[in-house]
């Protein structure tokens, strides 16, 4: 079995560069054990060069889900036009991130049908942009009857403006979800309570780990993909009804 070796200085700088960035060459390292000659040729005969592309993501996702779990893909929605962008940021009063508009031109939610479950490690659905301008306005409101009560100062912002969401419990379940931050592109997520988490992880990390968790499951700890008659459900299902039907995907 060959072995890749990986040295300390790149290693250092890879966990000086972010979290993302490990993935991505714990990803690497896998795929070069497969195949030593992956990439192109270099200046130097016995050099590849791999390009990591983080623009991807969703293809991979997609991919991913087309072939090994087809129900779940097929509650995905197709992608959203540029009209449809522009009348949602109307709405909501602010500007779509790059990255945020970059997947919702790919994907525009899920559907609301058995098996939209799709974010680990909750199988959190992806919002469409319906429900999308309902819980931000949601969220909004709530923040404006808190600063009239308590007034702006007071505490943590239940709901910051440049937050916008994009998955939730369930299509219809808006009680629980994430958003990104539009001004530091950072993940965060809500609850039933007014406690909000931000994160370090930008939606682009969040998306391609989710990627490299699917293709590459025995690389990462905690919950894993598997199947239930097509559809994508992170695992082990705590129900025992669910865990007798799931099979984990190993890639």
């Amino acid at each position: 079995m060959r072995v890749v070796e990986v040295t300390d200085d790149v290693q250092d700088q890879c966990t000086q560069l972010g979290s993302g960035v490990v993935c991505a060459l714990r990803v690497l390292c896998a795929q070069l054990v497969d195949d030593p000659l992956r990439g192109v040729p270099g200046w130097d005969p016995s050099m590849y060069v791999v390009h990591v592309d983080g623009e991807t993501f969703w293809q991979r996702i997609g991919s991913w889900l087309r072939r090994h779990a087809p129900t779940t893909h097929a509650a995905l929605k197709s992608g959203a036009s540029e009209a449809e962008l522009a009348a949602l940021e109307e709405v909501l009063g602010v500007r779509i991130p790059v990255r945020l508009r970059a997947l919702w031109r790919q994907c525009a939610g899920s559907r609301d049908v058995r098996g939209a479950g799709l974010f680990p490690d909750h199988g959190w659905a992806l919002m469409d942009l319906d429900a999308v301008a309902r819980s931000y306005e949601g969220h909004i409101t709530s923040q404006r009857r808190w600063e009239q009560q308590f007034g702006a100062e007071e505490g943590m912002p239940l709901w910051k403006s440049s937050w916008l969401p994009f998955c939730s419990w369930s299509v219809t379940d808006l009680s629980h979800g994430r958003f990104v931050d539009g001004e530091t592109g950072k993940t965060g997520s809500w609850g039933e309570t007014a406690e909000r988490t931000v994160e370090d992880e930008s939606l682009t990390m969040l998306l391609e780990e989710m990627a490299d968790r699917l293709e590459y499951p025995k690389l990462f700890p905690g919950y894993e993909p598997g199947l239930i008659g097509g559809m994508l459900v992170w695992g082990p299902p705590h129900a025992p009804e669910e865990r007798a039907l799931w099979e984990p995907w190993s890639g």
